[in-house]
């Protein structure tokens, strides 16, 4: 605050990360040693109180498989993940943002953490097609309530997700008395959350939800992605959008204190395996075709009318959603019929150029 006084308000882990956007956050951190906890906060403080800094911030580190810890950067605000803090403190801390902003003084010293907390990104993409970004209209919305279920979202049935802005769709906070009652809870609210019309991340949360890496002994890191999930989710149908999200259920009869209970359980089929995952970078190929495999905005253009390229040469980048989705050449040839235009928006299936071989 304004008086240089500075707490801090748990630590959260980020690890679950693809091309450095962040999927999924928790907190507390899991699995960190009570010294390497205590060297955070201390860190933490020590740079907010030298810099002079005033508001809520967030103070990046990087924990090596070593135990080493190495200070990343501070982000100035609030991001997207606050609310597991928020719910393992019981501290608003949109709140507290406009007391320090009116000269208050913190209340409070580092608040006790009780808990566990996980944020789900559900956002506008395609698991099943490399996260490839999906904008789309709404068909159907439906959001998971219950226990330690809280959803912050600002879209509805009928909405239309444009491809200028950012993919977040929602966010599934989820929390729970120890991290592993919280990851049973979000397996139901992940079970009951029904996104229609356009492909979204709901079925990558399934899934890791069943991948023992996340789930038991936490060896996930920031590459884990990349490197170890094999992504066997299959691509969105439009025509079909429950393909994806097929989800189990089990009717269960139990009797308490003389009195039968009808149970309803859900369980989502397992899609994951870990080992080294496919990566796929290039647009939609149809013989001499190159296509957008999205919709999105033509950005950059780097063959020219007649140019000879080798199969992966760079061709077009498309953007939407934020972010930049590269299409390589499918094959060696020559580019004819180059049609690709920069800033012009292009449907999904759109083909950009035809390459003929020499």
């Amino acid at each position: 605050d304004k008086h240089g006084h500075a707490v801090v308000v748990s630590t959260r882990d980020c690890s679950l990360q693809r091309r450095h956007q962040k999927l999924v956050e928790e907190a507390p951190a899991p699995f960190l040693t009570d010294a390497q906890n205590e060297e955070l906060y201390r860190s933490s403080k020590a740079i907010m109180k030298e810099a002079g800094y005033i508001g809520a911030g967030t103070c990046e580190f990087l924990v090596g498989v070593d135990g080493t810890i190495s200070f990343l950067e501070v982000n100035t605000r609030l991001q997207v993940e606050h609310p597991v803090s928020e719910e393992v403190t019981g501290i608003d801390l949109v709140r507290e943002q406009f007391r320090i902003a009116m000269g208050e003084s913190l209340g409070f010293d580092d608040p006790v953490v009780r808990g566990h907390s996980i944020e789900f990104r559900i956002n506008g993409e395609d698991p099943g097609r490399s996260f490839l970004p999906a904008p789309g209209r709404i068909t159907s919305w439906s959001i998971p309530t219950g226990p330690g279920v809280r959803v912050d979202a600002g879209f509805r049935n009928g909405d239309v997700i444009g491809g200028n802005f950012d993919s977040l769709l929602a966010k599934l906070i989820v929390t729970g008395a120890t991290r592993k009652q919280a990851i049973e809870r979000a397996r139901r609210a992940l079970a009951e959350f029904e996104v229609g019309g356009l492909a979204t991340a709901l079925p990558f949360h399934r899934a890791i939800l069943e991948d023992p890496a996340y789930t038991e002994n936490f060896k996930v890191y920031t590459s884990y992605i990349e490197n170890e999930f094999k992504n066997e989710i299959p691509a969105f149908e439009s025509t079909a959008a429950d393909i994806q999200t097929k989800v189990a259920a089990e009717k269960l009869v139990a009797e308490v204190n003389g009195k039968r209970f009808e149970i309803v359980v859900h369980a989502p089929e397992p899609v994951v395996k870990r080992h080294r995952a496919k990566q796929v970078t290039g647009g939609g190929a149809s013989g001499t075709g190159l296509a957008s495999p999205m919709q999105g905005t033509v950005v950059k253009i780097a063959v020219e009318e007649g140019q000879s390229v080798e199969a992966g040469d760079l061709v077009i980048v498309l953007e939407a959603m934020k972010m930049e989705q590269p299409l390589n050449a499918h094959k060696s040839g020559v580019i004819k019929n180059l049609k690709a235009v920069i800033g012009e928006t292009v449907a999904s299936g759109t083909v950009l150029c035809d390459i003929i071989e020499a």
